[in-house]
């Protein structure tokens, strides 16, 4: 059984999320799904965030239509428990490849297993630009990446 883990805060889940969350489950059998919490969602992006148990519902919800076995859990640094548990592989986007390449780094120096990295490039608006949380939260793009 492959299992997977992707992390991320996941603020207004938007077309570039669904895409990392999907390739999650395209990848694994089981995937394990870090929702940043929301002391750590505001300590990387220095601004409220969408509360975490909204966030959370939505991608629970949206992992259910998936048809993929998965697990939602709190994440609580840049890490969560890839140090400790056994994952197969990572999906991870262009802002967090270097997060997991961390993450390998010290699995391989604990004498783990790096896990495979799988790379999900950026969904981009209609402006050529990538959607993002921020983009949204500023009224710049909706959720599908059309301008405002």
């Amino acid at each position: 059984m492959r299992h997977v883990v992707i992390g991320g805060t996941f603020e207004y889940l938007h077309a570039g999320h669904r895409r990392l969350l999907e390739a999650a489950a395209e990848e694994g059998d089981l995937v394990t799904v870090g929702v940043s919490t929301d002391a750590f969602a505001e300590s990387i992006r220095e601004r409220e965030v969408e509360a975490f148990d909204d966030r959370w519902r939505r991608v629970e919800e949206f992992m259910e239509g998936l048809w993929t076995d998965f697990e939602v859990k709190p994440l609580r640094s840049p890490f969560g428990d890839t140090l400790e548990r056994d994952y197969d592989a990572i999906v991870v986007s262009p802002e967090t490849e270097s997060v997991a390449e961390e993450i390998n780094r010290r699995r391989r120096e604990a004498g783990r297993d790096p896990m495979e990295i799988v790379f999900v490039g950026y969904v981009m608006a209609e402006d050529g630009k990538p959607i993002s949380s921020t983009r949204i939260h500023g009224g710049e793009i909706d959720g599908e990446g059309n301008l405002l």
